[in-house]
């Protein structure tokens, strides 16, 4: 069986343009119909003949190809232009209801530039202002957003789902924080308008009032948004993104900050192991993002300068050890994802070979195309096929880990070498894992809590349900990645108009036997409204409720 727990989403999840679903790099030209039907025509290939199922969630299969049909309909005979064109695809590609299946297109936008200078928190189902740029506008700290340009918060949240795919309300909530803090996102929200000067909205503050602001569009910048002031601390990600520390002088309780997957060492090592085809711009844009400076040429030393996450993992357990420290909160919020190789990383670290073993009931089932096989060019198909029983081909699906999760009898060993040889792909780990004794963990806090937001997403979720799975109790807002669901990405370009599209290549089942779950992951302990307000607002209200959990407040 071929293992790949690699899920690269460096230029899906964590650009706002992907996220909004924006249209970026458009030009003046008119293409002809013929040039654009014969792009729609290879969307549509790409998408049926790479995606594991497109019609599931989009009414079936017919339905799937009367709105393509509409689509092509709708192509004026004196053409389109790149932008045009790209809006009247957007619906069609949200259909399917994929997240991780969409479109976008890259460089400067011609509406380029911010557009409500606010942040956004999702509590419950509201937007909770959280930041504003400036003190003038400090007294909507904590106010409900109501409407936008006098289109109501729930006619925007509806909206939303035309312009990117989402497989719950959550994860159109995660996708409209982003429309809404983009000038582009709010004309594709909002047609109607037109002065785009200046935008209005209107707030509930903490007190039931209604207020209303108008904002210049685009506003001035501020040196810094304000926030309410934070009782609670958190580790900086300033020079790694996985990053430790204690949050007591007793040190009874440890955070472990994962605030994003694109970004470590061990990444970028298993994908270059792989073969993957963007991986050296995936590591620069890693590298750009901690140095001022143009990446170095040699692999080697551009590795050693990407963070580890195996040393931040290897120092925390080394510290908790000799503390005793019985509590440890693990802080996904709004990790939109990235390698979910860290998942295996962390729950070996934190429960040994046994946790690794019971992650096996989760299963993937990828399919096998020609996009997958230019992309991961030191795979075959030879790979994916189960001990001589069937020659797959192109096309096919590879059922082999569904069925290693239905085998009971499935050789223990067999597993492990299974794990061990993805683990091997990654030397700064691989170090890490065989120094291990006898597998076991180095030390194992008693409770552990993990916090989310509903950009808690892709890979970021993954890591989530593995530690859910390993007792750790969840405690934030549901996240808006689904259990069950299509993962991991392939990239392709539009030949004519150059608009890029991702598309997933694999079936995720997390919870094959609870289909409610698979849907939308609730949280054990959800952060309400009243529970925020009674934190003053506190940017780290998640962590707040995470040591309340534990005792700890």
């Amino acid at each position: 069986m071929n293992m790949r727990r690699t899920v690269c989403m460096a230029a899906v999840l964590l650009t706002a343009g992907v996220l909004i679903g924006n249209a970026f790099g458009q030009t003046s030209e008119t293409y002809s119909r013929d040039q654009l039907i014969r792009d729609a025509r290879q969307l549509l290939e790409t998408i049926e003949l790479t995606h594991p199922d497109p019609y599931i969630n989009g009414g079936g299969r017919i339905a799937f190809h009367q709105r393509f049909q509409e689509v092509l309909r709708a192509i004026p005979a004196s053409g389109m232009t790149q932008a045009e064109f790209y809006h009247l695809l957007l619906p069609c590609v949200a259909a399917i209801g994929d997240s991780h299946t969409g479109i976008r297109m890259e460089g400067a936008g011609h509406e380029a530039g911010p557009g409500l200078p606010l942040g956004f928190r999702i509590i419950e189902t509201d937007f909770i202002v959280g930041a504003v740029p400036d003190r003038q506008h400090e007294h909507l700290l904590g106010a409900r957003l109501q409407s936008v340009a006098g289109i109501s918060f729930g006619e925007l949240v509806k909206r939303q789902g035309g312009l990117r795919g989402a497989e719950n309300n959550y994860g159109r909530l995660a996708f409209l924080t982003r429309s809404l803090i983009s000038k582009q996102g709010l004309i594709d929200l909002i047609p109607e308008w037109t002065d785009r000067a200046s935008i209005e909205s209107a707030f509930v503050l903490p007190d039931g009032k209604v207020v209303t602001a108008t904002f210049p569009c685009p506003y001035a910048e501020s040196s810094e948004p304000i926030t309410p002031t934070t009782r609670q601390e958190i580790p900086s990600t300033a020079s790694s993104d996985v990053a430790f520390e204690f949050v007591d002088a007793n040190k009874q309780t440890g955070v472990l900050v994962i605030r994003s997957l694109m970004r470590y060492r061990e990444a970028f090592e298993s994908m270059f192991a792989d073969g993957m085809t963007e991986a050296i711009a995936y590591a620069h844009e890693a590298y750009r993002h901690f140095h001022d400076s143009d990446p170095p040429a040699d692999s080697a030393v551009l590795l050693t300068a990407i963070p580890s996450a195996t040393e931040t993992l290897a120092a925390m357990i080394e510290a908790m050890s000799a503390a005793g420290t019985p509590n440890l909160i693990v802080d996904l919020r709004d990790n939109t994802g990235g390698n979910s190789l860290l998942r295996e990383m962390l729950i070996y670290t934190l429960f040994g070979t046994e946790g690794l073993m019971s992650m096996r009931r989760s299963y993937s089932v990828p399919r096998l195309s020609d996009l997958y096989f230019a992309t991961y060019s030191n795979d075959s198909l030879t790979k994916h096929e189960e001990d001589g029983e069937l020659s797959l081909v192109v096309g096919d699906y590879d059922f082999g880990e569904q069925r290693g999760v239905a085998d009971e009898e499935r050789d223990r060993a067999t597993r492990l070498s299974e794990f061990e040889e993805t683990f091997a792909k990654m030397p700064t780990f691989w170090e890490f894992y065989q120094t291990g004794s006898r597998h076991q963990p180095a030390y194992k806090p008693r409770r552990i809590v993990v916090v989310c937001t509903p950009l808690t997403f892709s890979s970021g979720f993954n890591v989530l349900t593995a530690l859910n799975d390993q007792g750790a109790t969840v405690v934030g807002t549901p996240p808006g990645q689904p259990g069950n669901n299509f993962g991991d990405v392939l990239m392709y370009k539009l030949n004519e108009t150059g608009i890029q599209g991702f598309v997933s290549y694999k079936q995720v089942v997390t919870y094959p036997d609870d289909p409610e779950k698979g849907r939308c992951l609730i949280p054990d302990v959800v952060l309400t409204y009243d529970k925020l307000r009674s934190y003053g607002f506190d940017p780290n209200a998640e962590v707040l409720l995470a040591l309340e959990v534990l005792g700890g407040r």
